[in-house]
């Protein structure tokens, strides 16, 4: 991969947006609003209290959650429309998002 190539697409999710405190009568299990809130952690926006759950199955996972973060040295980025190569990337590296 070289310089700038789009590595993958940013996930389109579609679900809504619950107040936690609200989830009892959506999601039974606490250990999957634990794993909701865990996975969208990072599509959460202004208020801590709110829970994202998708419409499509959970198990249904995009590309970008294996991607790994990292604060140097990476080798992709993210952009509003997907995540581009940031250096040459060789056949076998770690993919690292900054």
């Amino acid at each position: 991969m070289k310089v700038n190539d789009k590595i993958v697409e940013k996930p389109h999710h579609v679900g809504r947006w619950y107040y936690t405190k609200d989830l009892a009568g959506v999601i039974e299990d606490p250990d999957m609003i634990a794993s909701l809130q865990d996975l969208y952690k990072n599509k959460r926006i202004f208020m801590s209290d709110t829970t994202f759950v998708p419409q499509l199955p959970v198990r249904e996972f995009h590309a970008d959650m294996f991607l790994n973060k990292c604060e140097k040295d990476g080798n992709v980025i993210s952009k509003t429309d997907g995540y581009y190569a940031s250096k040459d990337i060789q056949k076998g590296d770690e993919l690292m998002v900054l």
